[in-house]
């Protein structure tokens, strides 16, 4: 059980970035990699996703945020920030908190646990279509 100095720990970007990674399937590689004109929208919508937290779970400056990934200049990190605090709130807000608690899985040590608790509904979903499964009650 890691102390609760290690939990209280601020947040490193590398923990950010792996989160945000684990949580949309991606290799790193793939996140921060240089985006070409046909990069996929889901990419894109990922790394808008990653600058959000980092700018709002660290005290990284945008030159910071910027020299992480393939950008050339701050003022494009501030871009794709902006074009991120144009989500609905609500949204914001929940990407933070399950980028937060991925970390705080890993710090815990519960590796892929939660994959485990979604995988069943999500598996379910899937194969009904998309369409919400109700379950009987016995």
């Amino acid at each position: 059980m890691p102390s609760p100095s290690q939990l209280d720990r601020p947040l490193t970007a590398d923990e950010i970035i792996d989160a945000v990674c684990e949580l949309w399937y991606l290799d790193r590689v793939d996140v921060l990699g240089r985006l070409t004109p046909q990069a996929h929208a889901y990419r894109v919508v990922v790394r808008e996703q990653m600058i959000g937290c980092l700018r709002n779970l660290t005290s990284m400056s945008f030159p910071e945020i910027a020299a992480l990934t393939t950008y050339r200049a701050h003022s494009t990190a501030c871009s794709v920030y902006h074009r991120w605090l144009q989500r609905p709130a609500a949204r914001r807000a929940t990407e933070l908190a399950a980028v937060y608690g991925r970390i705080y899985d890993l710090r815990l040590g519960l590796g892929d646990a939660w994959e485990e608790e979604i995988e069943p509904q999500s598996t379910q979903r899937a194969q009904s279509g998309g369409a919400e499964v109700q379950h009987e009650s016995a």
